[in-house]
């Protein structure tokens, strides 16, 4: 479907689903209607958000190896301190 005909169609959800409460006073009714845009916004996106999440967590894992590693190198190679010769 083109991008116009699939914003009319979430923009109708979002009305179908918040009809009578966009006037309504309250924290609880302008988080309900901002949660039901974002439910319309996001739907049908299902593969993209997966593919995004398994990207973040290939990123996270490779710089938890990445940490992993610079830290097993420290440990290895710790600077050898010279003792101070004192003079007598």
């Amino acid at each position: 479907m083109p991008p116009k005909v699939q914003a009319e169609k979430k923009k109708k959800i979002v009305e179908d689903k918040t009809f009578g409460l966009k006037n309504k006073k309250g924290a609880k009714t302008a988080k309900f209607v901002e949660q039901v845009k974002q439910q319309a916004e996001n739907a049908g996106n299902k593969k993209q958000m997966e593919a995004a999440a398994a990207k973040k967590a290939a990123v996270v894992s490779a710089k938890a190896a990445a940490e992993a590693k610079k830290a097993e190198l420290a440990a290895l190679f710790v600077p050898v301190i010279a003792a101070q010769k004192v003079p007598f």
